[in-house]
């Protein structure tokens, strides 16, 4: 993370698990991201090529999306199926990835007596890893771009086939990570906060 300017050092300096806290955890998050990451991409594009009467079935089981479903079918199937399959691996790789990185991280880094404490910035932090999560979750799987003129689709492209199972499994992936770095934060502001 580049801690450049004002609010990046800010975010550098109070982060929920500063960079160099434990040298063991951060070499597997490294090694983490290099496995799971091309797992999650291929995942989402595994389950787009599911029979079409699953993919219906799921798509029922997830209706808070339907504004987005309603324009990629009007689009093609395929990026419907691609969407749908993305939305569901995500619901099951986001709390595995949350939940794997905090046994890694208790089990080398809080068991171990390597917490570093927070102070009162901590819950400026959280927040704005909430709001970042959210937008980033809102931009990829909830708004419904408008192209202004059909000549130039511009960013509305990556919502269809081929582009967005790549990009939401990238965006799951690191939603995955901002809830295991969002439970830290909180967990130290509530008992590891400097006084």
């Amino acid at each position: 993370m580049s801690n450049e300017g004002p609010l990046g050092k800010f975010m550098y300096e109070n982060a929920p698990v500063p960079p160099g806290e434990c040298v063991e955890f951060e070499a597997f998050v490294r090694k983490f991201a290099i496995l799971t990451i091309p797992a999650c991409i291929s995942f989402s594009y595994i389950f787009s090529f599911l029979p079409e009467s699953i993919i219906l079935h799921m798509g029922d089981l997830i209706p808070f999306f339907d504004g987005r479903m309603a324009y990629l079918k009007q689009s093609n199937q395929l990026s419907y199926a691609g969407f749908v399959a993305t939305v569901v691996s995500g619901s099951i790789f986001v709390p595995i990835i949350a939940a794997f990185i905090g046994r890694v991280y208790w089990r080398s880094v809080a068991a171990a007596g390597k917490c570093r404490p927070v102070n009162s910035n901590i819950i400026i932090v959280v927040i704005l890893q909430i709001a970042f999560g959210f937008a980033l979750f809102f931009v990829a799987f909830i708004d419904v771009g408008e192209p202004v003129d059909p000549r130039w689709p511009g960013m509305t492209r990556m919502l269809l086939w081929p582009i967005f199972p790549f990009l939401g499994a990238l965006v799951y992936w690191s939603v995955g990570v901002l809830v295991f770095g969002v439970s830290v934060g909180i967990l130290k502001f509530l008992y590891l906060r400097k006084t």
